[in-house]
Protein backbone atom coordinates (compact mmCIF):
# COMPACT_ATOMS: atom_id res chain seq x y z
CA UNK A 1 0.00 0.00 0.00
CA UNK A 2 1.06 3.56 -0.45
CA UNK A 3 1.14 4.23 3.14
CA UNK A 4 4.21 1.94 2.97
CA UNK A 5 6.57 4.79 0.59
CA UNK A 6 5.73 6.94 3.59
CA UNK A 7 7.12 4.94 6.09
CA UNK A 8 10.11 4.34 3.42
CA UNK A 9 10.41 8.47 2.93
CA UNK A 10 10.63 8.76 7.16
CA UNK A 11 13.81 6.95 7.19
CA UNK A 12 15.48 9.80 5.17
CA UNK A 13 13.74 13.09 6.19
CA UNK A 14 11.24 12.47 9.09
CA UNK A 15 7.83 12.72 9.38
CA UNK A 16 7.79 16.78 9.63
CA UNK A 17 8.53 17.00 5.92
CA UNK A 18 5.94 14.43 4.76
CA UNK A 19 2.38 15.72 3.84
CA UNK A 20 0.27 12.42 3.40
CA UNK A 21 -2.93 12.72 1.50
CA UNK A 22 -5.98 9.37 1.71
CA UNK A 23 -8.86 11.20 0.90
CA UNK A 24 -8.83 11.14 -3.00
CA UNK A 25 -9.51 7.55 -4.60
CA UNK A 26 -6.23 8.43 -6.90
CA UNK A 27 -4.75 6.07 -9.10
CA UNK A 28 -1.30 5.64 -9.90
CA UNK A 29 -0.86 9.31 -11.63
CA UNK A 30 0.24 12.87 -11.47
CA UNK A 31 -2.85 14.35 -9.91
CA UNK A 32 -4.07 17.86 -10.89
CA UNK A 33 -7.69 19.81 -10.22
CA UNK A 34 -8.45 20.58 -13.76
CA UNK A 35 -7.13 18.33 -16.31
CA UNK A 36 -6.62 14.66 -17.21
CA UNK A 37 -8.45 11.26 -16.72
CA UNK A 38 -11.14 10.20 -13.95
CA UNK A 39 -9.62 10.04 -10.48
CA UNK A 40 -9.49 6.32 -10.60
CA UNK A 41 -8.74 5.79 -13.97
CA UNK A 42 -5.11 3.79 -14.43
CA UNK A 43 -3.71 4.55 -18.21
CA UNK A 44 -2.26 6.95 -20.19
CA UNK A 45 -1.42 9.82 -19.83
CA UNK A 46 -1.06 9.03 -16.22
CA UNK A 47 -2.41 12.61 -15.35
CA UNK A 48 -5.72 12.53 -13.51
CA UNK A 49 -8.33 15.27 -12.50
CA UNK A 50 -9.33 14.62 -8.84
CA UNK A 51 -9.64 18.43 -8.14
CA UNK A 52 -6.86 18.72 -5.94
CA UNK A 53 -3.57 20.16 -7.65
CA UNK A 54 -0.34 18.02 -6.36
CA UNK A 55 1.76 20.64 -7.82
CA UNK A 56 0.76 23.65 -5.72
CA UNK A 57 1.22 21.24 -2.75
CA UNK A 58 4.51 20.04 -3.72
CA UNK A 59 5.99 23.67 -3.71
CA UNK A 60 4.03 24.60 -1.10
CA UNK A 61 5.96 22.68 0.90
CA UNK A 62 9.47 23.82 -0.58
CA UNK A 63 8.84 27.27 -0.91
CA UNK A 64 7.33 29.61 1.38
CA UNK A 65 4.15 31.70 0.82
CA UNK A 66 3.29 30.30 -2.74
CA UNK A 67 0.30 31.19 -4.27
CA UNK A 68 -2.31 28.89 -5.73
CA UNK A 69 -3.41 29.47 -9.62
CA UNK A 70 -5.47 27.96 -12.37
CA UNK A 71 -4.39 26.85 -15.84
CA UNK A 72 -5.42 29.87 -16.93
CA UNK A 73 -2.35 31.26 -15.42
CA UNK A 74 0.16 30.01 -17.72
CA UNK A 75 1.28 31.62 -20.52
CA UNK A 76 2.03 28.67 -23.37
CA UNK A 77 4.76 31.07 -25.34
CA UNK A 78 6.86 30.57 -21.73
CA UNK A 79 7.40 27.08 -22.17
CA UNK A 80 10.89 26.42 -24.45
CA UNK A 81 12.48 23.50 -25.63
CA UNK A 82 16.04 22.82 -25.30
CA UNK A 83 18.70 20.57 -26.35
CA UNK A 84 19.57 18.47 -23.39
CA UNK A 85 21.69 16.32 -25.14
CA UNK A 86 25.29 18.03 -23.88
CA UNK A 87 24.82 17.66 -20.76
CA UNK A 88 25.24 13.61 -20.73
CA UNK A 89 28.23 11.72 -21.75
CA UNK A 90 26.73 9.10 -23.97
CA UNK A 91 22.77 10.04 -23.57
CA UNK A 92 21.02 7.86 -25.56
CA UNK A 93 22.98 4.96 -23.55
CA UNK A 94 21.61 6.31 -20.05
CA UNK A 95 18.09 6.77 -21.91
CA UNK A 96 18.16 10.60 -21.71
CA UNK A 97 15.88 12.30 -24.88
CA UNK A 98 17.19 14.89 -27.84
CA UNK A 99 14.96 17.92 -25.94
CA UNK A 100 14.30 18.65 -22.94
CA UNK A 101 11.84 21.72 -21.82
CA UNK A 102 12.01 25.10 -19.81
CA UNK A 103 9.23 27.10 -18.21
CA UNK A 104 10.35 30.61 -17.80
CA UNK A 105 7.67 32.62 -16.07
CA UNK A 106 6.91 36.25 -17.49
CA UNK A 107 8.52 37.84 -14.52
CA UNK A 108 11.64 36.06 -14.42
CA UNK A 109 12.59 37.06 -17.74
CA UNK A 110 14.79 40.16 -16.92
CA UNK A 111 17.92 39.50 -15.82
CA UNK A 112 17.28 41.72 -12.46
CA UNK A 113 14.39 39.74 -11.36
CA UNK A 114 14.74 36.89 -8.76
CA UNK A 115 13.24 33.69 -9.96
CA UNK A 116 13.41 30.35 -7.86
CA UNK A 117 14.49 27.13 -9.81
CA UNK A 118 12.36 23.92 -9.76
CA UNK A 119 13.44 20.29 -11.76
CA UNK A 120 10.54 18.75 -12.53
CA UNK A 121 10.56 14.73 -13.42
CA UNK A 122 8.13 13.52 -15.50
CA UNK A 123 6.72 9.64 -14.16
CA UNK A 124 7.42 6.12 -16.51
CA UNK A 125 5.21 6.57 -19.84
CA UNK A 126 4.97 10.31 -19.45
CA UNK A 127 8.16 11.25 -21.75
CA UNK A 128 7.99 12.67 -24.92
CA UNK A 129 8.04 9.56 -26.74
CA UNK A 130 5.11 8.49 -25.37
CA UNK A 131 2.88 11.53 -24.58
CA UNK A 132 4.71 14.24 -26.67
CA UNK A 133 4.19 17.73 -24.36
CA UNK A 134 1.32 16.57 -22.62
CA UNK A 135 3.10 16.11 -19.14
CA UNK A 136 5.21 19.47 -19.31
CA UNK A 137 2.05 21.41 -20.52
CA UNK A 138 -0.48 20.03 -18.30
CA UNK A 139 0.80 17.85 -15.22
CA UNK A 140 -0.15 21.64 -12.88
CA UNK A 141 3.35 23.15 -12.33
CA UNK A 142 3.47 25.56 -14.89
CA UNK A 143 0.67 27.79 -13.74
CA UNK A 144 1.62 27.61 -10.06
CA UNK A 145 5.48 28.46 -11.39
CA UNK A 146 4.15 31.32 -13.09
CA UNK A 147 2.09 33.23 -10.88
CA UNK A 148 5.22 32.73 -8.02
CA UNK A 149 8.08 33.05 -10.30
CA UNK A 150 9.30 29.77 -10.48
CA UNK A 151 11.87 28.62 -13.15
CA UNK A 152 11.07 25.09 -14.25
CA UNK A 153 13.14 22.42 -15.49
CA UNK A 154 11.46 19.55 -17.33
CA UNK A 155 14.49 16.91 -18.33
CA UNK A 156 12.86 14.10 -20.80
CA UNK A 157 14.08 10.40 -20.75
CA UNK A 158 12.77 8.12 -23.64
CA UNK A 159 12.67 4.10 -23.93
CA UNK A 160 15.48 2.12 -24.39
CA UNK A 161 15.83 -1.98 -24.00
CA UNK A 162 16.89 -1.75 -20.57
CA UNK A 163 14.55 0.98 -19.94
CA UNK A 164 11.29 0.33 -22.06
CA UNK A 165 8.87 2.05 -20.22
CA UNK A 166 10.54 5.56 -20.54
CA UNK A 167 11.53 6.17 -16.61
CA UNK A 168 14.10 8.66 -14.57
CA UNK A 169 16.66 5.30 -13.22
CA UNK A 170 14.74 4.58 -10.17
CA UNK A 171 16.38 0.41 -9.70
CA UNK A 172 20.22 1.16 -11.19
CA UNK A 173 19.44 0.64 -15.24
CA UNK A 174 22.03 3.24 -15.78
CA UNK A 175 24.93 2.53 -12.65
CA UNK A 176 24.79 1.45 -9.24
CA UNK A 177 25.39 5.18 -8.18
CA UNK A 178 21.95 6.06 -9.95
CA UNK A 179 20.49 7.71 -6.75
CA UNK A 180 23.81 9.86 -5.90
CA UNK A 181 25.35 12.84 -6.72
CA UNK A 182 27.40 11.04 -9.13
CA UNK A 183 24.36 9.31 -11.16
CA UNK A 184 25.37 9.63 -14.56
CA UNK A 185 21.41 11.62 -15.21
CA UNK A 186 21.64 13.44 -11.71
CA UNK A 187 25.48 14.62 -13.17
CA UNK A 188 24.00 16.07 -16.57
CA UNK A 189 20.76 17.32 -14.52
CA UNK A 190 22.89 19.05 -11.93
CA UNK A 191 24.37 20.75 -15.03
CA UNK A 192 21.66 22.00 -16.15
CA UNK A 193 20.70 23.80 -12.71
CA UNK A 194 24.03 25.85 -13.49
CA UNK A 195 23.12 26.87 -16.80
CA UNK A 196 19.77 27.67 -15.90
CA UNK A 197 20.69 29.61 -12.74
CA UNK A 198 22.71 31.93 -15.46
CA UNK A 199 20.02 32.59 -18.31
CA UNK A 200 19.90 35.58 -19.69
CA UNK A 201 17.17 36.41 -21.38
CA UNK A 202 16.18 39.34 -23.44
CA UNK A 203 12.62 40.26 -24.06
CA UNK A 204 13.21 42.16 -27.28
CA UNK A 205 14.78 38.68 -29.35
CA UNK A 206 12.15 37.14 -31.59
CA UNK A 207 10.28 34.15 -30.73
CA UNK A 208 13.86 32.54 -32.79
CA UNK A 209 15.98 34.23 -31.29
CA UNK A 210 15.15 33.80 -27.95
CA UNK A 211 15.38 30.25 -28.28
CA UNK A 212 18.45 29.45 -30.70
CA UNK A 213 20.51 32.16 -28.71
CA UNK A 214 19.62 32.82 -25.65
CA UNK A 215 17.85 29.36 -24.02
CA UNK A 216 20.32 27.94 -26.60
CA UNK A 217 23.46 29.67 -24.43
CA UNK A 218 22.10 28.93 -21.33
CA UNK A 219 20.46 25.30 -21.36
CA UNK A 220 21.33 23.78 -24.54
Amino acid sequence: PISKLSDYYKNFIGDLNIEEVFSYPAEHAMITDDYGSACNFLGSPFINNCNYSVAFHILSRIYDDIQYSTSSATNTSNLLKFDQRQYFIAPHVISMDDSGYLYVPTNCRPNSNKCKLHVVFHGCYQGLSFINTTFVEHAGFNQIAETNDIVLIYPQVYPTMLNPRGCFDWWGYTSPAYASNIGLQMIGVKQMIDRAAKLHYNPNDSPGERRTMHIGRAVQ
